[in-house]
């Protein structure tokens, strides 16, 4: 259940996760693509508990997001968006399922998205 603006319980690892995806440090970019920066968001999120509840949906919608905004789409159904949020929440626990495993996972499923035309004719705006 969603708990309004107590909700949030982590906001040190949010910030730091938004920040660490966008901005180089001394000129080198830690998450260089699109898939490892899709899969710490969403692993940060989900392993450091940044919220009290909804972790595991925030972060595979968070992943799910960058990736549309970089104009690509994740091509997995919802079961197995799932059970890779599961895997990433027990990662803790020693279940051998890894960031790197995570970002394979996410890589393996980019597909560009088909760019469509805009509903007016060039000049016309």
């Amino acid at each position: 259940m969603f708990s309004g603006q107590d909700n949030l319980r982590n906001l040190g690892s949010l910030e730091w996760v938004l920040e660490a995806i966008q901005y180089p440090l001394y000129g080198v970019h830690l998450y260089p693509t699109l898939a490892e920066k899709a899969a710490t968001l969403a692993w940060v999120i989900i392993a450091e508990h940044v919220f009290n509840d909804g972790c595991k949906r925030t972060g595979m919608s968070a992943l799910e997001a960058l990736v549309e905004s970089g104009g690509f789409r994740l091509n997995a159904e919802d079961d197995e968006i799932i059970d890779i949020a599961l895997r990433v929440a027990e990662a803790g626990s020693g279940s051998g399922f890894t960031r790197g495993d995570l970002v394979r996972w996410v890589r393996d499923r980019l597909s560009l998205k088909e760019r469509t035309a805009p509903p007016w004719e060039p000049g016309q705006m």
